[in-house]
């Protein structure tokens, strides 16, 4: 459709066509930053590159930030952003997701001893504890009686009731 505008240049009119050849051939001013440019130039310079352009964060965040800003916020504050473990334990995840990996999930954590002994210690090193250390963990007599107590009763345990005591 051929239409006609009134430019400020001048109270001048053009045809779409010849808006078209005049904006594409006259310098512009990007409202946002003030750079100049090509009229050519601008759709693309508006679009992508200004650097005063708000746009989504594009880790899904949902903030909507200024393109200057866009890199130093995906590095410092974005919350899906990709941090590691801060207690060292080699996983990686979005930053939103560490108060839950650290309470929940991480190896490294500090937790209490799940057998009741009431010690702290390192998720990952529960396990050793219990094989080894914890007075409250449940282990079957090396006697061969066939019975499973806690740590703390096997003493007494194959001194004074286990019936292959004098076996051994």
């Amino acid at each position: 459709e051929v239409g006609i505008f009134r430019t400020h240049v001048a109270g001048a009119l053009y045809t779409n066509d010849a808006r078209a050849k005049y904006v594409k051939d006259t310098d512009m001013m990007c409202p946002l930053c003030g750079e100049c440019m090509k009229g050519s130039a601008y759709e693309s310079h508006a679009r992508s590159f200004c650097l005063k352009r708000m746009a989504p964060c594009g880790l899904g965040c949902g903030q909507i930030v200024m393109n200057e800003k866009s890199e130093w916020h995906k590095k410092n504050e974005c919350t899906k952003r990709i941090v590691p473990c801060p207690k060292g334990c080699g996983k990686s995840m979005s930053f939103d997701l560490v108060a839950t990996h650290m309470e929940k999930e991480c190896r490294n954590r500090v937790i209490f001893c799940k057998f009741g002994c009431g010690i702290e210690l390192v998720e990952k090193d529960m396990r050793r504890h219990a094989r080894e250390d914890c007075p409250m963990a449940l282990i079957e007599c090396d006697l061969g009686c066939g019975m499973t107590l806690r740590r703390k009763e096997m003493q007494y345990h194959q001194l004074r009731q286990c019936v292959r005591r004098d076996r051994k």
